[in-house]
């Protein structure tokens, strides 16, 4: 296994356009298509921002999307498969799958009901994601670190938004 370029290289080139960007690019697009029909606009504008992030980005910019995402959505995962059989609030929580890291935040400017708040949850999501992208590119060790953050932060908002969809 080849070591990874220096960061002149990372700084400099755009990835090559090669056969595993070309296929990763498909996956990516079929993930997306597949996600057309349950899940809101937002949602998979959110997913398509971050998807062409870790398509275009250099080899930091990788690696920390893909410990992030991961960190970001695995708890609403949890929370979504904690209540079997499903209740009431799952079709909307599926529907705003991909912005609800975002919601808590956006709640804090809009009240949910609002036809605004899935715009506003959404650039809060896409704000945190990058946001927390800068820090993970400069090491593994910091993307790892800042990945765990992440976890936490999520746990404790996946929580409360369950509440919320709950009460709802």
């Amino acid at each position: 296994m080849t070591a990874p370029p220096t960061s002149v290289d990372c700084d400099a080139r755009r990835p090559p356009l090669d056969l595993r960007l070309l296929f990763t690019a498909m996956l990516l697009a079929a993930l997306w298509s597949s996600l057309v029909a349950i899940t809101s606009v937002s949602s998979k504008v959110v997913l398509a921002i971050m998807a062409l992030t870790y398509l275009f980005g250099c080899w930091k910019t990788r690696r920390a999307v893909l410990y992030l995402f991961p960190a970001m959505y695995l708890p609403y995962f949890l929370w979504l498969l904690g209540d079997w059989p499903s209740d009431e609030y799952r079709q909307q929580w599926i529907a705003a799958l991909w912005h609800l890291p975002g919601m808590l935040a956006g709640s804090l400017i809009y009240p949910p009901n609002v036809p605004t708040f899935q715009i506003i949850s959404s650039l809060a999501t896409l704000s945190l994601f990058f946001a927390l992208l800068v820090p993970a590119r400069i090491s593994t060790q910091a993307a790892r670190n800042t990945s765990g953050i992440v976890i936490l932060i999520s746990l404790l908002n996946g929580l409360v938004v369950y509440q919320l969809f709950k009460i709802d």
